[in-house]
């Protein structure tokens, strides 16, 4: 994946002009979590500000507490 620098532009198809404002880097935020109900691996965003479910059997891994957030599954290993 290519990233833009902040002010940077780049071309598109049809010529339009797109200018990025930010530039996305990853925190160590995101964690791979195990869940305990179906044993599904998926990955998830520590601070999440709402409940994240597992996508397959929908229990919940992730309940927002205003900081780091609870997690319900085991922590398998930080991804950013």
């Amino acid at each position: 994946m290519h990233y833009l620098q902040k002010g940077q532009s780049r071309t598109l198809h049809s010529r339009k002009e797109v200018r990025a404002y930010g530039v996305i880097t990853m925190t160590g935020d995101f964690i791979k979590i195990k869940c305990p109900d179906c044993a599904n691996e998926q990955i998830g965003f520590r601070k999440a500000a709402t409940k994240v479910t597992c996508n397959v059997c929908g229990s919940t891994l992730i309940v927002p507490q205003g900081g780091v957030g609870e997690i319900k599954g085991e922590i398998l290993e930080v991804v950013g």
